[in-house]
């Protein structure tokens, strides 16, 4: 058994998969002082959205709309994220 589980599920609004941690862990060692304040933002930024809204709004960023469908967006949009 690993570290996580990954169960296929299907919702009103799709399939998806709900990913859980198998067993409990001492998260003051897993992540860093950085990587802790990183997740932070993110949660305050994305926390109270589905994953619908952020699908949405991950769609109107200039990273998006300037790649073709089925590239890799690159790296580079990340400072123009909103």
């Amino acid at each position: 058994m690993g570290a996580i589980s990954i169960t296929n599920v299907e919702t009103p609004h799709g399939s998806g998969e709900v990913i859980k941690a198998n067993g409990k862990y001492e998260t003051e060692r897993a992540l860093s002082v950085e990587e802790y304040e990183i997740l932070a933002e993110v949660m305050k930024k994305f926390g109270a959205l589905s994953a619908e809204a952020i699908s949405k709004k991950s769609h109107q960023e200039k990273g998006y709309m300037d790649t073709h469908e089925m590239e890799l967006i690159s790296y580079t949009y990340a400072m123009e994220m909103v």
